[in-house]
């Protein structure tokens, strides 16, 4: 998993995949937010309008 933001619940693991063990997956460069934080859903927010801007011209193609 490269440059994902994942939001999660407390008791949930931010990265899973049936049952590989989390220490098998190979992680860069990842943001974990936590549900519930204003500062988290500010910087989610963020992120997808600026995927937004970034892919605006995409669909046209």
């Amino acid at each position: 998993m490269k440059n994902n933001f994942l939001s999660c619940k407390k008791r949930t693991a931010p990265i899973r995949y049936n049952i590989t063990n989390e220490n098998d997956i190979q992680k860069e460069n990842n943001t974990i937010l936590k549900s519930g934080k204003a500062k988290d859903k500010k910087i989610l927010r963020n992120a997808i309008a600026t995927w937004m801007k970034e892919n605006s011209n995409s669909s046209a193609h």
